[in-house]
């Protein structure tokens, strides 16, 4: 059975807003892609059946700036209403377009319903700054990348793996530091993904590291739909 790894982002305008409200902004990812990927597979278009997929969030660039996504391990198929098993054609998954604009409407649906709650700490914004946000968000392309894993699950999982247990960074690519500076290994992804040294202030080190801490008690990784017992 093929396996597809889907990649939902959130566009950098939101970066100020989600470093105020984490929780709420990574709460309301979980929702807007778990929505979207059970609704795609319901509709009989596609699947038209129950979903099962295990959505893993991150928040880091390579130069641990804040770059909020999730990834999604969606097995290739759903079950249907009468039991049994409807596969996804080889390769291909949901329409991209589709379900980018989809996943994009239900988050900015979502964010909305939150400021107007007070549900945000940014509920006092000036109207005028959110409405041009808004028009912001709403210019982006909500890119979201999928792509049928070929190693099958195992492939995507050991992928995810090196990021479920640890946050931003592994001691690896910390080469060096003195009092002042952190040299870091990245990859350039403007140049082929090429390795680079990068040299950062420690303070800034530090304060690009904390970005990717965690609300207390938060769950990044979770099961949806087939797999929704075993969360």
């Amino acid at each position: 059975m093929p396996y597809f790894h889907l990649v939902f982002t959130l566009p950098h305008e939101l970066n100020g807003l989600i470093g105020q409200s984490p929780r709420s902004f990574y709460e309301m990812l979980f929702a807007a892609v778990s929505a979207t990927l059970t609704e795609f597979a319901a509709n009989p278009r596609w699947l038209g059946g129950t979903a099962a997929f295990t959505l893993v969030l991150h928040t880091w660039k390579q130069d641990l700036g804040r770059h909020v996504h999730i990834h999604a391990l969606v097995p290739g198929g759903a079950l249907s209403p009468d039991g049994d098993w409807v596969a996804a054609k080889h390769g291909f998954l949901f329409p991209i377009t589709a379900l980018s604009n989809v996943f994009r409407g239900k988050y900015v649906a979502a964010l909305k319903l939150a400021r107007q709650g007070g549900k945000l700490q940014q509920a006092g914004l000036a109207d005028h700054t959110w409405r041009d946000l808004l028009s912001a968000v709403h210019r982006h392309d909500w890119v979201v990348y999928a792509k049928e894993s070929l190693g099958g699950p195992a492939q995507v999982l050991d992928y995810l793996g090196r990021y479920t247990h640890r946050v931003a960074i592994s001691n690896e690519r910390i080469l060096g530091m003195d009092d002042d500076t952190v040299r870091l290994r990245v990859r350039d992804s403007a140049n082929g993904n090429k390795k680079r040294t990068l040299s950062v202030p420690a303070q800034t080190f530090i304060e690009r590291f904390l970005l990717h801490v965690l609300p207390k008690g938060f769950k990044r990784i979770r099961h949806y739909g087939l797999l929704g017992p075993a969360g």
